[in-house]
């Protein structure tokens, strides 16, 4: 897959990054400073920093999806999926998920989605009427990046975005229209 790199130095990145866009109060975009490119980060924490084109995101995503051995084994990727929180964990995840300003964790889900903590994400326990099925794999990037893994219904989605702050609103629903839309369209 490339190209795809944690760092935003890699030849096979550096050429082709985006520049960052910050929002205005008044609904304007201007430049932003590109803080998040973290280069010479020694630990990348669970792919926090990840650089990729959409095309390879797309490549991986679908990887994902198919789970046909050649990414990770197949039980290896059923555990991306399971859910790990305790029960006294998960109210704090749910606090936090939830809270004002973090809607980029929840990607703006009703509460009734029911998401949790997985290996490889948040997890969507519930149906979301529109949208995802229960079991859906799900994360969310600094820059309003979104990605999501469907197993029930056959659908990987990736929403590249370059805008900030993160849980920019007008971004989310973007995401949310974009997901309706695909959702919609399936037979």
């Amino acid at each position: 897959m490339s190209p795809i790199s944690f760092s935003p130095s890699d030849p096979t990145i550096a050429s082709s990054l985006a520049d960052a866009t910050l929002r205005g109060p008044d609904n304007t975009f201007l430049p932003a400073p590109n803080h998040f490119y973290r280069e010479g980060a020694e630990f990348e924490s669970g792919s926090a920093g990840l650089f990729a084109a959409p095309s390879a995101y797309g490549t991986l995503l679908a990887a994902i999806l198919r789970d046909d051995g050649t990414l990770l084994r197949p039980e290896t990727m059923a555990m991306l999926f399971e859910p790990q929180l305790s029960p006294e964990v998960q109210t704090y995840f749910d606090a936090a998920v939830y809270a004002e300003g973090a809607e980029v964790l929840s990607q703006s889900l009703p509460r009734e989605a029911r998401l949790t903590q997985a290996l490889g994400g948040a997890v969507c326990l519930a149906d979301v009427e529109g949208r995802r099925r229960g079991g859906t794999l799900m994360w969310a990037g600094l820059a309003n990046c979104y990605w999501s893994v469907d197993r029930v219904r056959g659908v990987a989605l990736f929403w590249g975005s370059q805008v900030m702050p993160t849980s920019d609103r007008g971004v989310l629903d973007g995401f949310r229209r974009f997901e309706e839309g695909v959702y919609g369209g399936l037979v």
